[in-house]
């Protein structure tokens, strides 16, 4: 039986091609779980959450390039929330059957599930009216023989109250991931690893919408305060040196974590 699941997450603009791949990250949200809510009020936003059906929250507390905060979001999020788990997800990735799945094995207790993605470049819109488009998604991915890939965290599913405070990262830029990882861990939570049983899908992109960006990806003033937040403590995290469990064939099992860098 599935858990019932609400999905947060803050959109760029629904403009050109990030518009496309965020409306096929949340076309596939709507048919999986219970509720998605979209935060900040960016070019678009309104219009999708009128689309797909989903609520719509304007006011978040931002950077002063107008990043939103994500001790802001999570914390507001909570708030909102209606069911027993959350996911934080960036919005471009594409969730399936089988990650509910994953987490409908999660039990009442605190944990923190995460996993590798799958790099999939999608330039159209995906037609959910296709009975099999996940089926079609993941055969795509069988058939490239893409591996998941870890170090980048893009989804994050727990109860309310598991993580406790969260400082103010600005979202979208890195080195929180790695950060809420090492957390959790410290809290007591069981850290999951999901990356051997469900196929999440990451639509690849470009970065130009990071502000005073200074490198290929998402470097810029906001990721150093980020790092400057992070500090030397839970640098070295990862799934391969936080997990406690993985699901595995249908199981969540106990895993030995290796030490932290």
């Amino acid at each position: 039986m599935q858990a019932p699941l609400t999905i947060f997450t803050v959109p760029k603009p629904f403009a050109g091609h990030i518009g496309v791949i965020q409306r096929n990250a949340v076309g596939s949200w709507v048919r999986l779980v219970d509720e998605v809510i979209l935060f900040e009020d960016e070019e678009g936003t309104a219009d999708a959450a009128s689309e797909f059906g989903t609520r719509h929250v304007t006011e978040v507390a931002c950077t002063r390039f107008g990043t939103p905060l994500l001790n802001d979001v999570f914390s507001k999020a909570e708030q909102l929330c209606r069911t027993p788990w959350l996911v934080y997800a960036n919005c471009d990735i594409i969730f399936r059957e089988d990650f509910a799945d994953a987490v409908s094995l999660l039990p009442d207790r605190p944990c923190l599930l995460t996993g590798g993605r799958w790099e999939l470049d999608i330039t159209v819109p995906i037609d959910f009216h296709v009975p099999n488009w996940a089926e079609v998604l993941g055969d795509q991915v069988r058939n490239a023989e893409i591996k998941p890939r870890g170090g980048w965290y893009d989804y994050f599913v727990f109860q309310p109250g598991t993580l406790g405070e969260i400082p103010p990262f600005a979202v979208g830029r890195p080195r929180w991931d790695h950060w809420l990882l090492g957390h959790a861990l410290h809290r007591g939570a069981w850290v999951v690893d999901s990356s051997l049983s469900a196929i999440v899908i990451h639509q690849g992109h470009d970065y130009s919408h990071v502000p005073n960006g200074t490198g290929d990806l998402w470097e810029g003033p906001e990721a150093d305060e980020n790092q400057r937040i992070v500090g030397d403590q839970y640098r070295g995290y990862s799934l391969g040196n936080c997990a406690t469990h993985r699901i595995k064939n249908g199981e969540l099992v106990p895993c030995r974590p290796r030490p932290a860098l």
